[in-house]
């Protein structure tokens, strides 16, 4: 079975579905015949790093990347961006910040 992790803000934990069982990734992961791993937070930001290139947000998308590849799925579906947006945070430089 194809393993499926859902990994963002409130879109990805299912913020506005009238129950669990409502939301987008659970009825994707229905459909689908995939195991989901829902891993939102509601509020969280895809940005979390200092000038220095330091995570300074363990909540942030990239706070949490080691919680996403601990899971070992087969498919990441990520929903960020939102809150990014809505509250001007920069995603920074691609080349200052290389794993």
């Amino acid at each position: 079975m194809t393993k499926a992790v859902f990994y963002g803000a409130s879109t990805a934990e299912g913020t506005g579905a009238s129950s669990p069982d409502k939301r987008f990734s659970t009825l994707v992961c229905a459909a689908l015949g995939w195991e989901e791993i829902n891993l939102g937070i509601g509020g969280t930001t895809m940005t979390g790093r200092d000038d220095k290139g330091m995570i300074v947000d363990e909540e942030s998308g990239i706070g949490r990347v080691p919680d996403v590849l601990h899971a070992a799925p087969d498919v990441i579906v990520i929903l960020y961006g939102a809150n990014d947006f809505g509250t001007n945070k920069p995603l920074g430089d691609a080349q200052k910040f290389q794993q």
